[in-house]
This record gives structure tokens, C-alpha cells and sequence, in this order.
């Protein structure tokens, strides 16, 4: 199942060649694993606000290469943390970390074709 919007990498393969392109690939994998590791060690602080504006990051760098999927859960989690039960939350928490391995897993592959 394809989790990455492939129009939008080639879109950047086209404008900035393949080179920049992985280049930019080998970031956005990297601040994604960070913001959500970020995202996830607030949560398990209790730190809304700041689990919040990490997801916040995370869903813009998603949307950014076509990753909707994961973007869009990052942004429900951002949006409606505050309003979710504990439960809830970490189901979307849950579902949000095998979303990602998944989305990295296409990106990684991607960058290496």
C-alpha cells in the first residue's frame, strides 16, 4: 500500500535532480524520526503542549513530500490530543508509529532507486 504521494517526489526529482532530491529525502527522514521521537517522549512526560508542536513539525514535513497518510495523523493527533481520552490517544499513538516505520520504510526506498 503506498503511503507516499509518488507525483510530489518526482515533482522535486524534475525541479532539483535526483542528486538534491535524495539529499532532501535523507533530511526529511531524519527530522521525521527525530520530531517523532521528540513528539513521543513529551507525551510520555505529560507534555501536551510540546507533543503537540512536534506533531505539528511532523505533519508539515509529511505533507511536504506527499507522505498524507502520516501527516494526517499527526495532524489529529496535534489537533485532538487535548480532547481524546488517555485510551484513544494511545491507539492513534500506536497507529502513528507503524504508519511512520511504513512511510520511512517507502522513503528509504524510494531514495535508493
Amino acid at each position: 500500500m503506498p503511503l507516499i504521494d509518488e507525483t510530489v517526489l518526482t515533482e522535486y526529482q524534475n525541479d532539483i535532480g535526483l542528486e538534491k532530491a535524495r539529499a532532501l529525502l535523507k533530511i526529511v527522514i531524519s527530522e521525521m524520526e527525530m520530531r517523532s521521537g521528540n513528539a513521543l517522549k513529551a507525551h510520555e512526560s505529560g507534555d501536551s503542549d510540546e507533543m503537540e508542536r512536534e506533531f505539528h513539525t511532523v505533519k508539515s514535513i509529511c505533507f511536504m513530500v506527499g507522505a498524507t497518510d502520516m501527516a494526517n495523523l499527526a495532524m489529529e493527533i496535534e489537533v485532538g490530543a487535548a480532547n481524546m481520552s488517555q485510551d484513544e490517544l494511545e491507539q492513534k499513538l500506536s497507529s502513528y508509529t507503524d504508519i511512520k516505520r511504513k512511510t520511512i520504510a517507502q522513503l528509504n526506498q524510494r531514495m535508493a532507486s
